[in-house]
């Protein structure tokens, strides 16, 4: 989960995650902040770590699921982005 500041024209300012993230979660948000969006299959392919699509899914699913990330079904693919734009 989110918290950050609001400015008076509604831009995002100070946003700060809630709670800790362990160091893979953590590093997978990085990445996808750094992207803009991703999948599953385009981490497997460019990361350097040795990790399977599915664990990449499990680890972005994650990460939707504590309201970090944003989830579209893209045909059978999930593309997955920050909910804030700012990290």
């Amino acid at each position: 989960m989110w918290v950050c500041r609001l400015t008076p024209t509604g831009e995002v300012r100070d946003p700060k995650i809630l709670g800790e993230l362990d160091e893979a979660h953590r590093s997978t948000l990085d990445l996808v902040v750094r992207l803009g969006t991703a999948s599953a299959p385009s981490l497997a392919a460019q990361s350097q770590e040795s990790l399977t699509p599915t664990a990449w899914n499990n680890r972005l699913s994650s990460l939707a699921a504590r309201g970090l990330l944003i989830e579209r079904r893209s045909g059978k693919t999930k593309t997955f982005a920050p909910v804030l734009e700012v990290v």
